[in-house]
């Protein structure tokens, strides 16, 4: 059936001229707007839908001052139906806004927390991303953030063995002063200083010192990936997790 889309106008038109109405629920109207424009493809009628979906969280939002207990709930449900079909980065911006809002009028987060983790990764991976992309299944998966964390620790250790040729040492390396021999016995002493310098860093007394440019580089790397990106995941995931049991850490 073919549709008068001159007619979805005048109904556009009549809906912007009841916002002017005192009487009229505003909320209702701008949802009305929003559905109209999504289904007919005219989200740049008269004013940007994005537009006319900031003032319906805004709206909404005002609308729960006036009303009673128990009928100032709030449920994310109200608006995941509309504003799932918004670009992800209008999207991210419109769940951002609500979530102050929540804040500010003392409604819980963590769905919209949730949200905003799987827009950004939408967002991410519409940009091409692929490393944004690793650092939100390192944070998000647990398989991925042992594999990371064992890869590391094993790329750190093959650093501290001695370098074949003068020319591909980086690095001055102090062993921790461990009493023993034979294999077994080098390969924990290795395992044990790497273990030793990812956990303890430098000190006044370091057992890494750079011997070039590119020692300076490794040691620059490797901090910023235990402690930016490791370290950083996973108190984010702790916090996450521990404020779906309730915990607070504000």
């Amino acid at each position: 059936m073919d549709v008068n889309i001159e007619l979805i106008k005048s109904m556009l038109d009549d809906e912007y001229r009841n916002l002017n109405d005192p009487t009229i629920d505003r909320c209702q109207t701008y949802l009305t707007i929003i559905s109209i424009k999504q289904e007919y493809e005219l989200s740049e009628y008269l004013y940007p839908i994005y537009i006319d979906a900031k003032k319906w969280i805004y709206c909404f939002f005002e609308d729960l001052k006036d009303k009673n207990y128990g009928y100032d709930s709030f449920s994310l449900e109200i608006f995941k139906e509309h504003l799932d079909n918004f670009p992800s980065p209008q999207a991210f911006r419109l769940y951002n806004i609500m979530k102050v809002l929540c804040i500010q009028t003392g409604y819980g987060i963590d769905d919209i927390d949730d949200k905003l983790s799987q827009l950004q990764f939408n967002i991410w991976k519409e940009k091409g991303k692929k490393w944004n992309k690793y650092l939100y299944l390192l944070a998000n998966n647990t398989r991925w953030l042992i594999a990371s964390c064992i890869s590391f620790f094993i790329i750190t250790t093959m650093c501290f063995l001695p370098a074949p040729f003068d020319w591909m040492k980086t690095l001055d390396i102090r062993l921790l002063e461990w009493q023993g021999e034979g294999v077994w016995h080098s390969i924990c002493l290795y395992l044990g200083s790497a273990l030793y310098y990812i956990a303890h860093g430098e000190t006044d007394n370091p057992i890494v010192s750079p011997a070039n440019i590119g020692g300076v580089v490794f040691i620059i790397i490797n901090e910023f990936i235990f402690w930016g990106l490791i370290i950083n995941f996973v108190y984010q995931k702790m916090v996450n997790s521990l404020s779906k049991l309730g915990l607070n850490f504000d």
